[in-house]
């Protein structure tokens, strides 16, 4: 059973010249009207219930908007990975290190600067623009060159910045002109699986695990209380991670801004 939530139509109907059959109240409205899916409801469990629901960050923003926060504080406020529990939808800050960062929104091939012994000289995107495309188009650009684990299984994020920055310090296949870089990414789940590691090191078999939680629905993996380091002798320290299965996920904060401005 179907209906109409007429409160959620104010301004966001558009004028229909289709046909009116019968006259129950959603077919009265859908063929004068063309209504937003989210004013329509369904009966479920004994009570209506939208019939699209809205997305975690939706819910998010709404109710940031409702207390009167600004997007500067909403985004400040994003939880972070030690937070996180299995099942429960959340909006998570993380850091990402990689040797070779110009697929990231932040990469810009005109800029001077980025080799410290060479501060005049540009990188040289030829070979990368071959393999992998035009630079700067983020995670959500997928493909060979924004993946980090496993077989392109994921994105790793860390909780910590120090930790990121070690695997920026791997090699990289372009290295003459390779930019390491270490950024905060907003990453949105809703349904993450969560292993608490107790402090022990990566002897997990990841590909097997991601393959296990994919199988179970997950959209994400985070390992609370890992010892995480590019750099073996360097894992004094026990910090959160996480792996996103979908480059959509991850968002930047132009991407979050333009969430943002669309909620009303």
């Amino acid at each position: 059973m179907l209906r109409v939530n007429k409160g959620l139509l104010e301004g966001k109907t558009v004028s229909s010249n289709k046909p009116r059959p019968a006259s129950d109240q959603l077919n009265e409205i859908l063929t004068k009207e063309t209504i937003p899916p989210e004013a329509i409801e369904v009966f479920k469990d004994g009570k209506w219930q939208p019939l699209i629901k809205e997305s975690n960050l939706t819910t998010s923003i709404k109710s940031a908007k409702q207390s009167g926060q600004s997007f500067d504080e909403w985004v400040k406020g994003a939880k972070t990975i030690s937070q996180a529990e299995t099942g429960k939808p959340i909006t998570i800050k993380g850091f990402h290190g990689t040797p070779d960062g110009r697929f990231l929104e932040e990469f810009d091939p005109t800029k001077k600067g980025y080799f410290r012994d060479a501060p005049d000289l540009l990188p040289d995107n030829t070979q990368w623009n071959e393999l992998y495309g035009k630079t700067g188009k983020d995670f959500e650009a997928g493909g060979k060159g924004v993946k980090s684990v496993g077989v392109y299984e994921g994105v790793s994020f860390s909780s910590d910045y120090r930790v990121a920055k070690s695997y920026s310090e791997k090699p990289a296949f372009d290295y003459q002109n390779s930019v390491p870089m270490v950024v905060e990414r907003n990453i949105v789940l809703k349904n993450p699986k969560v292993i608490d590691v107790q402090k022990g090191e990566w002897k997990i078999s990841l590909e097997e695990t991601i393959k296990q939680a994919k199988k179970e629905g997950h959209d994400g993996l985070v390992f609370k209380n890992i010892k995480d380091n590019y750099h073996p002798k360097d894992t004094k320290f026990a910090s959160d991670n996480i792996v996103v299965f979908d480059p959509k996920s991850i968002k930047t904060r132009s991407q979050l801004k333009a969430e943002w401005d669309g909620v009303k």
